[in-house]
């Protein structure tokens, strides 16, 4: 039959409903999954990447310079490559520490998005609950829940992505630098070393799925 239950007919239900205004739950349901499945890092959780990154590629230096040695090359010519490779790699592994995080963001978001419902708040707050004298949301209430629970998910997925990849950096380094490129010249051991043990958590994180 063509005809609904209430005698409408199914075709123009299913206009009706499609362009039907959203409501403010709605609204807020698709302002949360949009800000929850957005690979788009803010500004300071970009420059938080990068100074880390700069940091954990800056050791190699120390690592080299005192430790491993450079042989009789002037310092004064090894700066400018400590410097560009150290930048230059810094920027390639702050790509790792955003693919990573993302994709554990939605790994956490995908198993934490039935936590908080409007059947859950409601059932702590019932239709309206009076705190202070002013009436409370069930609407307001889960906005800010999932609000929180999002950024709570981001700073634990930041903090994972970033010891992860720093880990992976250096058991990398670490492998090349006294293994594969032992017997290069320092200078050459460096620049491969660190520039590869960069691009290898990078190029993993690539396809990253948990």
């Amino acid at each position: 039959s063509t005809q609904s239950t209430w005698g409408i007919p199914r075709g123009q239900m299913s206009a009706r409903a499609q362009n039907a205004p959203l409501s403010s739950g709605d609204e807020d349901e698709d302002e949360f999954l949009l800000q929850a499945n957005t690979n788009q890092d803010s500004y300071s959780q970009s420059f938080l990447y990068f100074v880390n990154s700069l940091f954990v590629c800056a050791l190699p230096v120390y690592v080299f310079r005192n430790i491993v040695g450079f042989g009789d090359v002037p310092e004064n010519m090894l700066k400018p490559v400590w410097l560009i490779v150290t930048v230059t790699c810094a920027l390639i592994l702050s790509f790792a520490y955003k693919n990573v995080a993302f994709s554990m963001k939605n790994t956490l978001h995908k198993a934490r998005a039935h936590s908080i419902t409007k059947s859950t708040v409601k059932s702590e707050l019932g239709d309206k609950d009076k705190r202070g004298g002013e009436a409370v949301s069930i609407a307001d209430v889960l906005r800010n829940r999932r609000m929180h629970q999002l950024n709570f998910t981001n700073i634990e997925t930041m903090a994972f992505s970033m010891a992860y990849n720093n880990v992976f950096f250096l058991l990398s380094l670490v492998v090349f630098a006294f293994y594969v490129f032992q017997n290069m010249p320092p200078e050459y051991n460096f620049i491969l070393s660190v520039s590869i043990s960069a691009a290898l958590p990078t190029l993993v994180s690539a396809n990253y799925e948990l």
